[in-house]
């Protein structure tokens, strides 16, 4: 029992145990799922706060995975892209980089590789909150300093940056300022040591200023060339080996604006263009201008714009520390508490900083509203400072800094006036700073190129606001293409062919579409703007005055008035700008002195003939520095000398002066070593370094920048030069000489002399063939030399004097033989016992005299007194040296401004520079023949020992075959190289910058002739030599041979000697030639001499060719050049060249003159000497420097192809000699303007006629006279008048035969006087037969005009069907000289003034008496049959006693020579009047508006009789033309088809009452 009790507690304990083991698992089970649910409540807490602090970025985050799938995808083509930007892109401008970056991704298009549509190297590689970085730094805000930027960053060369303007050196400066930057220059005598422990300890480096070659030292730097020595990364540089940090950065800057590195160099670094940007420079202006202007708002600016970055960089940050969590978490992340604490807490700062930022860019955006309404200055700034850098490209010393600019516009900024009004205030500083900017430039230019600047400003303000068409300013700097279509000059008298040509490729621009034409039409209005002073403010004719702007204005008026271009340049720039950009800007030591710092150097630039020494000691004295300032003049070995004067000065505070830094190029980078260490701290305050050097590349460029420049120029004129000169002088000195008087004159004299032979150069080839550099050295020795002559000589040894002056103080100086003869002419002007006399004048005028020796203050007085702007007289030259000296300042300007012309643009009509190539090229290759068959020309014409044209011929194929076979190859390599089809070469490239601004080709030049033409006029030129060499290999020898066409003439001339020495047996050496002027036309000479040969196309500068006088003349006004007549070279044995008589012209190729000296002493310019007859001594002609040139402007082309076609139309007729015969007689010109004048004539009388007949009812002939009486008087005779129906019936009723007799016997006395005039000197013939048809269609015109409508069919029928007569036959042979016969002059002068006496005593008659009609018809057939019987005497002497057999046995065929040129020319002839004589067709009608009828007829034939006697040997046939003109504008003009002005209307006296009563006559008076 107690067992079983025992076994039941044991049961009963074991279940307790159990019953407790259940309880404790129960509870244990309880207890850790309550642990379970508090901790899964835990993570689900967790998870909400990771799902809330990632739920803001859910949707970022699924953008940004989408993008970088498609990143993932295009990386191939991005990176491959980005890569070659890398490498390659560095030293390019923006826009050729985008055009690669086009080109490389149409070549991954094209290879199907897949890339990013429009990538960009920042899209690539760019981090935004690193660009903020950077741009708080200072790099530029824009794409190239950005891309740049990420270069510097990412390449795995070492950047050498471009940096000009310093802004990527200020990056840089900035950007590792905190890292412990070290900055070295490779003059730094420690460079290597800083750089090696730079290496050694990982900090960056920036190498300044380097210069186009590297340091070989820094190759193993540059090539990385690292290697493992003991574990550890070295390199080794020079003989040290050096552990190599990775922190360690190396930067390399330069200043050089455009420098040329080798390719190894190239390859070595990667080069970076940090030229400023546009856009960048904009930035960095407007925070100038507003943080000036708004402080409050820039200083906000910059505040949110440093606080935005850095919460975005905040912002950055947290995100990469959420992506690090999440990515480093084990496990489940909502079991990372740390985690999630974390990302609460950047949730909630992450929300508060996109508040914020999103705060600041909306007030960033509102400042930037206000802000940009500055803009306009920060663009005009931009403009100026670009215009300030491309100044260099003219002369190596216009250097700027960036620095230096900046400060001058703050300046501006806070000078400039004030204004509340934001864009007044905008004008005032655009306004001051331009001005400021101006003045302060101008300080440092030549005088030559401060025009040039104020127009360059100009155009670029102006170029900004789209109002200068590119195509437009090309021309205006080049001049025009060649054109196609060839309108004949309509004013060849004084229209010259060039000038035409480029009137006619004006009209090829779109604004000036149909102008060619409209010239001729005004071609009057024209002639007066080209006659006129003030040529350039002359209003234009018809519409352009309003249509073209003042800028277009300058396009004509280069093509007009070359010579008065730069005036215009004067007032545009005055009228955009203001007066004071175009008055004179001078500057002072004072001024200079004020401006610099020891630190900075003042610079004098000088020019030849200039010392800015003396007013630099006077200038010193001022200052009280004389004791301390010390020169010294750079050359050979003096540069230590100069480096222990600035050391000593330095530390002294002495003034140092080095003197022509220009001879001393390589002592130039020691300079800039030494003033780049100048400190204020380590310089005294009152040392100042004073420069003095002539401009060359080889002056240190940041010496330019930062120094005070100014340019010294010797003065302009004789008497700022007399001036300058008598200033160094006193009473002392002149009275220092024992021959006083002597002395004082000849002192004067020679200064007069130092003048004139200095201004003398701006004349160019008219002054000197070469402009030598006469300086005050050579004056100041003549001095000394004249003194101490006249002291040791009793006698003035003049002949001395002059031999130490003209050979050897300024004669040294003097190369070309024709200056050495100019400058010993001048000299006897000066030096000749004539200047001892007192008012000795020293020009054709009065105004320069040697005046009484009297003392220093006389002579200063009459120096004062002088004009400033001399005429041309003092110089012995003509007034039209003036227009030489205006033509070379235009061309200078615009050879100038070439060099700025922008390489790559786009034309209005949208062709791009490449297209513009292309079809120049084209053009040309399609013009210019092709090379001679030099094979066959040899087989035509073969080595002849008695004829040596053929070797000549055969040397000119040669020659010109060189040329051709040039222009031809490299026009096609040049097309090749623009479609990218070869690599375009240098010499490519310089080609393709010639042609594009109208210059010849340097690699054409140097195998062609020389030439001074633009490219088209070149081409034309080339063209016709190739065509006179081509008719000569076609037809032989030619009997005028075109010198001009000669490639080297002198060869020609050589080869015409040996003809007559091998002909005659003669030693060549003897020969020289004699030269007689032909005075016939070159086409009508028949047959090449005997001896000898004829030549043409010279042409005479300086003077011109009187045929009459056969002498050499005075040129005309504005006729610069004239063509001389044909010359006759007739080789001459041992002959004796005339003493007197003669002018020694030398003869030249081109304007230049000037040349490369041959071994003779001539300039290879030089082709010989022609004697020319003149009856003025040699002097007169020498000092006006007359030469004879060949290489002109091709005028002539028109006229060669006229009678070339002349030639295909008369050829066939003229080969017959009897056809030839008759054909050379004036008989022709006199049957042709038979049937003209005829015509005009019954158009005069019958204005007589219908005058009659109008006035039979009032019983009588009412004379012109009678007309003046009031309207009262008229009255009777108003009402009597018939209407014009009643005037048709009562005319129908009459026999109109009767009127028409006086007619008839007028046209016989007139035929019979025509008659006449067949053995009359033509040129008379012309004068006569002109002036009757000019004052009968005159008289016509008016007297009709106003009559009847009847006249309106009447009078139009017969001008245009006489004109059309003499237009088809009036100009057969114009020109033709026949023997004078003085007595048929007489009696043609005779029949003249009785066929006007027969007019006034008609008209007296019918005046005094009241005479019937049929009774006024008899009377007039009275008087014609006077008229019969007087002409009979003139038909008998000049048929029957001259030319028995008559005249009237024509030929049938004589219609055969009525060719095209005959027509072409009439034409031509035609318009060239209307337009011409418009004005005085008009004056003429005033004129007789207000006199009587026998007043007209007596003057006309004053006029005839006076035009006969005075200009009887001149051919003149344009009167005959002249007065067709005046027919036909007459005839338009009184019916009503057009209106004359105003000043033309008659007078209401001479208005007869019927007009006004008349229904069908209606004039509007």
């Amino acid at each position: 029992m107690l067992a079983e009790l025992k076994k039941k507690m044991r049961e009963a304990e074991i279940n307790i145990k159990e019953m407790e083991k259940r309880y404790t698992e129960s509870v244990a089970k309880k207890e850790e799922l309550s642990r379970k649910v508090e901790e899964c409540n835990l993570k689900l807490g967790r998870a909400g706060k990771l799902i809330s602090g990632l739920g803001g970025e859910k949707q970022r985050w699924a953008l940004t995975v989408d993008h970088l799938d498609i990143k993932i995808n295009n990386i191939i083509g991005d990176i491959l892209l980005a890569s070659g930007a890398i490498a390659y892109l560095g030293p390019f401008t923006a826009e050729y980089r985008q055009s690669l970056l086009k080109d490389w991704t149409g070549h991954l298009l094209r290879l199907k590789i897949p890339h990013s549509e429009n990538t960009t190297l920042f899209e690539s590689l760019g981090d935004v909150v690193k660009l903020r970085e950077w741009e708080l730094h200072g790099l530029p805000k824009d794409s190239l300093s950005r891309d740049n930027a990420i270069i510097v960053q990412n390449s795995r060369r070492w950047p050498l940056l471009i940096d000009p303007q310093g802004q990527a050196n200020k990056w840089i400066r900035n950007m590792e300022k905190e890292t412990g930057l070290d900055i070295i220059k490779l003059t730094d005598r420690d460079f290597l040591r800083t750089l090696e422990n730079a290496i050694r300890f990982g900090k960056p480096v920036m190498l300044e200023n380097v210069a186009e070659k590297l340091d070989p030292a820094l190759e193993p730097i540059l090539l990385r060339q690292t290697f493992k020595q003991g574990g550890n990364t070295v390199i080794k540089v020079g003989d040290s080996i050096l552990p190599y940090h990775e922190d360690f950065r190396f930067y390399i800057t330069t200043k050089l604006p455009n420098p040329h590195y080798s390719p190894e160099t190239s390859a070595t670094v990667t080069l970076l263009n940090f030229t400023l940007a546009p856009s960048g420079l904009e930035d960095q202006l407007l925070a100038i201008v507003v943080a000036n202007e708004r402080p409050d708002l820039e200083e906000e600016k910059s505040q949110l714009v440093l606080n935005n970055a850095q919460m975005k960089k905040e912002l950055k940050d947290i995100e990469d520390k959420i992506l690090y969590l999440l990515s480093s978490v084990q496990g489940s992340p909502v079991d990372d508490e740390r985690l999630i604490e974390t990302l609460a807490a950047s949730k909630e700062t992450s929300e508060e900083i996109q508040v914020k930022v999103a705060a600041a860019e909306k007030t960033e955006k509102d400042i930037d509203i206000i802000r940009n309404k500055y803009a306009p200055v920060a663009i005009r700034t931009r403009i100026l400072f670009f215009c300030i850098t491309e100044l260099a490209n003219i002369d190596p010393m216009y250097q700027y800094s960036l620095g230096w600019f900046m400060n001058l516009f703050i300046s501006a900024i806070s000078h400039s006036e004030k204004s509340d009004d934001i864009d007044i205030r905008i004008v005032n500083i655009n306004e001051y700073f331009t001005f400021s900017l101006f003045t302060n430039v101008c300080r440092s230019l030549f005088e030559k190129h401060k025009l040039l600047f104020a127009f360059l400003l100009t155009i670029r303000i102006l170029m900004n606001d789209d109002k200068i068409d590119l195509d437009e300013w090309k021309f205006l700097l080049t001049g025009g293409n060649a054109i196609e279509k060839k309108i004949p000059n309509p004013a060849s008298d004084w229209l010259s062919g060039r000038a035409w040509e480029e009137i006619q490729s004006l009209s090829s621009l779109p604004n000036f579409s149909s102008f060619e034409q409209d010239f001729c039409d005004f071609i009057d209005h024209f002639k007066t703007i080209f006659d006129s002073n003030q040529p350039h403010r002359e209003p234009l004719p018809g519409r352009w005055q309003n249509h073209l702007n003042r800028f277009q204005k300058l396009l004509v008026l280069r093509g007009l008035r070359a010579d008065r271009v730069t005036s215009a340049v004067q007032d545009f720039v005055a009228e955009n700008l203001g007066e004071r950009f175009i008055e004179p800007q001078t500057s002072d030591l004072s001024a200079l002195y004020k401006e610099s710092n020891p630190c900075s150097p003042l610079i004098f630039v000088l020019s030849p003939g200039a010392d800015p020494a003396s007013s630099l000691y006077k200038f010193a004295e001022e200052m009280r520095f004389s004791k301390k300032l010390t020169s010294v003049s750079l050359g050979q070995g003096q540069g230590p000398r100069a480096e222990a004067l600035i050391k000593e000065g330095s530390e002294r505070g002495i003034w140092v002066l080095l003197q022509n830094c220009h001879l001393s190029p390589s002592w130039m980078p020691t300079l800039d070593r030494i003033i780049d260490g100048f400190t204020p701290d380590k310089v005294h305050r009152d040392f100042r370094l004073w420069l003095t050097s002539m401009p060359t590349p080889k002056f240190p460029v940041t010496i330019l920048q930062n120094g005070v420049k100014t340019t010294m120029e010797p003065p302009n004129g004789i008497k700022a030069n007399l001036m300058r000169t008598y200033a160094t002088f006193n009473d002392d000195f002149l009275n220092s000489c024992n021959k006083t008087r002597e002395w004082k004159k000849l002192l004067f004299s020679l200064s007069f002399f130092h003048a004139i032979v200095q201004e003398r150069r701006k004349f160019g080839a008219l002054g000197w063939n070469i402009p030598y550099e006469f300086t005050d050295g050579d004056y100041r020795i003549c001095v000394r030399q004249l003194k101490m002559f006249l002291e040791e000589y009793t006698e003035i040894p003049f002949k001395v004097l002059k031999y130490t002056v003209g050979e050897i103080n300024y004669g040294g100086r003097v190369t070309d033989d024709w200056d050495r003869r100019l400058i010993t002419t001048i000299l006897e002007d000066f030096y000749s016992p004539k200047v001892i006399d007192d008012m000795h004048c020293f020009s054709s005028s009065d105004i320069y005299y040697s005046i009484p020796a009297d003392n220093f203050g006389a002579y200063r007085n009459y120096i004062k007194g002088l004009p400033i702007d001399e005429n041309t007289e003092i110089f012995s030259m003509h007034e039209n040296a003036n227009i030489t000296f205006a033509q070379k300042e235009t061309l200078a300007l615009f050879d100038t401004l070439l060099t700025l012309m922008p390489k790559s643009s786009k034309s209005s009509g949208g062709k791009t520079r490449e297209d513009i190539l292309a079809d120049t090229a084209l053009s040309i290759q399609t013009k210019v023949p092709k090379p001679f068959n030099f094979e066959a020309v040899l087989n035509k014409y073969p080595v002849d020992y008695k004829e040596s044209m053929s070797t000549v011929l055969l040397q000119e194929v040669i020659r010109y075959n060189r040329l051709l076979s040039e222009i031809h190859s490299t026009l096609t390599e040049m097309g090749k190289a623009l479609k990218g089809l070869v690599v375009m070469s240098e010499s490519l490239e310089t080609m393709c910058n010639n042609i594009f601004i109208n210059q010849v080709p340097i690699v054409w030049a140097a195998k062609a002739y020389p030439s001074l033409k633009t490219l088209s006029a070149w081409v034309i030129d080339l063209i016709a030599r190739c065509t006179f060499i081509q008719t000569w290999i076609d037809t032989g020898i030619p009997v005028v041979y075109w010198i001009s066409g000669f490639f080297f003439p002198q060869a020609f001339l050589t080869g015409t000697l040996q003809n007559f020495a091998r002909k005659y047996v003669v030693s060549i050496d003897t020969l020289s030639f004699d030269f007689k002027v032909i005075d016939t036309r070159w086409e009508d000479i028949p047959t090449k001499p005997s001896d000898g040969c004829y030549i043409r196309g010279l042409y005479l500068e300086g003077s011109r060719w009187d045929a009459g006088r056969k002498v050499l003349a005075e040129s005309r006004a504005k006729e610069l050049y004239t063509e001389m007549e044909v010359l006759w070279l007739v080789p001459k044995a041992n002959r004796k060249k005339p003493e007197t008589g003669i002018y020694d012209c030398p003869v030249y190729k081109t304007l230049t003159r000037a040349g490369t000296l041959s071994t003779t002493g001539h300039s290879t310019n030089y082709v010989l000497t022609i004697e020319l007859p003149s009856d003025l001594p040699q002097s007169h002609w020498i000092k006006r420097g007359v030469a004879l040139i060949t290489g002109m402007l091709v005028t002539g082309v028109i006229n060669t192809i006229l009678n070339k076609l002349q030639d295909m139309q008369c050829v066939e007729a003229c080969d017959d000699p009897e056809n030839k015969k008759y054909f050379e007689q004036p008989v022709w010109q006199t049957a042709n303007m038979f049937i003209g004048e005829t015509l005009c004539l019954l158009v005069y009388h019958s204005a007589v006629i219908i005058n009659n007949y109008r006035n039979s009812k009032a019983n009588g002939y009412i004379a012109i006279e009678s007309q003046v009486d009031s309207t009262e008087q008229n009255s009777a005779d108003s009402d009597s008048l018939s209407s014009t129906s009643d005037f048709r019936k009562d005319l129908k009723g009459t026999a109109p035969f009767l009127f028409w007799i006086p007619t008839l016997c007028d046209l016989t006395a007139t035929t019979l006087m025509n008659i006449g005039l067949i053995y009359v000197s033509a040129s008379v013939y012309q004068m006569l037969r002109g002036s009757v048809v000019l004052f009968t269609g005159t008289f016509s015109v008016w007297f009709l005009g106003r009559r009847h409508p009847l006249y309106r069919w009447f009078a139009l029928v017969t001008v245009f069907v006489g004109v059309g007569i003499v237009g088809l036959s009036g100009f057969l042979s114009a020109g033709k000289e026949v023997k004078t016969n003085s007595v048929g002059i007489f009696l043609v002068v005779l029949a003249q003034i009785f066929t006007a006496s027969q007019f006034v005593i008609e008209e007296k008659i019918l005046a005094r008496y009241s005479v019937a009609p049929l009774q006024a018809v008899g009377l007039e057939g009275l008087f014609g049959l006077i008229s019969l019987i007087v002409g009979l005497p003139i038909l008998y002497y000049s048929v029957g006693v001259n030319h028995p057999g008559g005249y009237f046995d024509v030929p049938v065929g004589w219609h055969q020579f009525i060719g095209f040129p005959q027509i072409l020319y009439a034409g031509i002839g035609i318009i060239f009047s209307i337009a011409f004589f418009n004005w005085f067709g008009l004056s003429v009608t005033r004129v007789i508006s207000a006199t009587s009828r026998s007043t007209i007829d007596t003057s006309r034939t004053l006029f005839i009789w006076i035009v006969s006697l005075s200009l009887g040997w001149e051919t003149f046939k344009w009167l005959q033309v002249l007065g067709f003109a005046v027919l036909i504008y007459g005839t338009f003009l009184f019916n009503d088809v057009i209106s004359p002005p105003a000043f033309c209307r008659p007078s209401p006296g001479l208005i007869r009452e019927e007009v006004q009563t008349s229904s069908d006559v209606n004039h509007d008076e």
